[in-house]
């Protein structure tokens, strides 16, 4: 429900009421290797909303994959009261470059960058008020990225996307005081699931199960709409891919018209895995 829904389900856009511009920094413990994004979305007349975000991983001087997309989500509701839907679809260009590059090498002798476009359709059902269910089927297209069409067929498997399917929900209820007599809730809490699967070669599929739970404090007797948040959450797989996440975060208020929010995330992968532990920052503003 925020600016970074055009990464994960553009169909969450239409839930922003404003618009609002995100960033996040992902430090891996391997020297020179982060993730840095940035997204940008905004509300439209007619219950829609657009959003813009790029996304870049790699090391410094030598390789770089980068991912840009263009996102549109609609609120179906207002048009089919019968049908409390929201869509949304992205076009994602990706491209993968190796700016240390050697030209005398084979596998660049057509050039040390790619591009290829794709897409994302996502879907948002509100089953109860407080229950949500969401779909979404990302890298339609199946696009490569091999530099090289004539390397050999495993080779150009390696670097071909494959679509992979979304299935989550989310439960979120308040506690305390009631907005309706002029009181603002005291709690707020998120339950969430999601089960990916997801294709990684011809002959090689990866299901995981994603489990989250989040708890705002809202009522904090600090000045304006401040709140604070803890987070834990699970991703578990059998392809050496499980970790696990721990995180915080704050939303403040600058005068009326201003927001922002702080995150930190902390991930533990299991020893089997060759990432290794990794931290999350996010800062965003809302207008």
């Amino acid at each position: 429900d925020d600016a970074s829904a055009t990464l994960w389900n553009p169909a969450g856009l239409v839930q922003l009421g404003h618009f609002e511009l995100s960033s996040m920094y992902l430090n891996y413990p391997v020297p020179n290797v982060s993730t840095q994004f940035i997204s940008a979305a905004t509300p439209l007349l007619w219950d829609s909303s657009l959003g813009l975000s790029l996304l870049f991983t790699g090391e410094a001087g030598l390789y770089q994959e980068q991912t840009i997309a263009f996102s549109y989500g609609q609120d179906l509701y207002n048009f089919i009261p019968l049908l409390p839907v929201a869509v949304g679809f992205s076009i994602k260009q990706l491209g993968i470059s190796f700016t240390g590059s050697d030209p005398q090498d084979p596998l660049f002798k057509l050039g040390s960058r790619v591009k290829q476009t794709t897409g994302t359709l996502g879907l948002i059902y509100q089953v109860l008020p407080s229950f949500k269910l969401a779909v979404v089927a990302d890298n339609l297209t199946s696009p490569s990225l091999s530099l090289n069409p004539e390397e050999a067929l495993e080779e150009q498997e390696t670097n071909k996307l494959f679509p992979s399917f979304h299935l989550g929900g989310a439960y979120t209820r308040h506690q305390g005081s009631s907005p309706s007599r002029g009181e603002r809730y005291k709690t707020e809490y998120t339950f969430s699931f999601e089960y990916v699967r997801e294709q990684v070669t011809e002959t090689v599929r990866l299901n995981q199960l994603c489990l989250g739970a989040e708890l705002w404090l809202l009522e904090l007797g600090l000045p304006g709409d401040s709140a604070v948040a803890v987070r834990g959450g699970a991703n578990l797989s059998g392809k050496s891919t499980t970790n696990y996440s721990l995180g915080a975060g704050s939303r403040f208020a600058f005068g009326q018209k201003v927001g922002a929010q702080l995150d930190y995330a902390f991930s533990y992968y299991d020893p089997f895995n060759s990432i290794g532990n990794h931290h999350r920052f996010s800062f965003s503003l809302a207008f």
